[in-house]
């Protein structure tokens, strides 16, 4: 009875979403969640998992400023999966300034109760060598992406987050942002330049 109910649910998850690995277009349908992103970002359906309690995701992001790219995930059905998954997201530096990591923000609205939190990051963060883990916020970092460069996070384990924590909610919205991390010496640059100048003027 219980495997029934499984495959029940899973397969009403299933039933509005794109063919497994097919690309999605900004308000698609898929693990019953309208999907809508910014012009930056690239999304393929890689299906739900067999108990119908994970969508998995495989994600590209092209940067042509710092204000970072969003993905909304608005639920449309009940039952909806509980977890999404980014199993890849290949990051592309389409500004004039290096980066030094990526930040994903974790943000939501939900109706009742609780929060939507990061369960797991990716284990090989490609050109980047640190990483940091809280609810709301994973940090990647201690690298230089330069302009026109490209990386790709994934590994043996994903971006995993919650997507309805308290359980049994039935109209969650939840918003994940990318952004850049500026590269630190031209951030330590920019701090100094005002200091550096004024010596300047004074030893003139």
């Amino acid at each position: 009875m219980k495997r029934q109910l499984c495959l029940s649910l899973a397969a009403v998850a299933m039933s509005a979403a794109p063919a497994m690995g097919s690309v999605l277009q900004s308000g698609d349908t898929a693990g019953g969640y309208r999907i809508t992103f910014s012009g930056g970002i690239t999304l393929s359906d890689d299906g739900i998992s067999s108990d119908g309690s994970t969508l998995f995701l495989t994600k590209t992001t092209s940067f042509t400023s710092n204000e970072g790219e969003v993905l909304t995930f608005t639920q449309t059905g009940h039952p909806a999966v509980t977890q999404i998954q980014i199993d890849n997201d290949t990051i592309t530096n389409n500004t004039a300034t290096p980066f030094g990591g990526v930040q994903y923000l974790l943000m939501a609205t939900l109706p009742t109760g609780g929060t939507p939190a990061f369960a797991d990051g990716f284990s090989s963060t490609g050109l980047f060598t640190q990483s940091d883990l809280t609810q709301q916020i994973y940090t990647v970092s201690g690298g230089v992406l330069g302009a026109g460069a490209s990386t790709t996070l994934t590994g043996k384990t994903d971006l995993i987050f919650n997507s309805q924590p308290a359980g049994g909610i039935q109209s969650s919205v939840v918003n994940l942002k990318t952004v850049p991390v500026p590269e630190p010496v031209m951030g330590a640059a920019i701090l100094l330049a005002p200091a550096m100048l004024a010596r300047r003027r004074r030893r003139a």
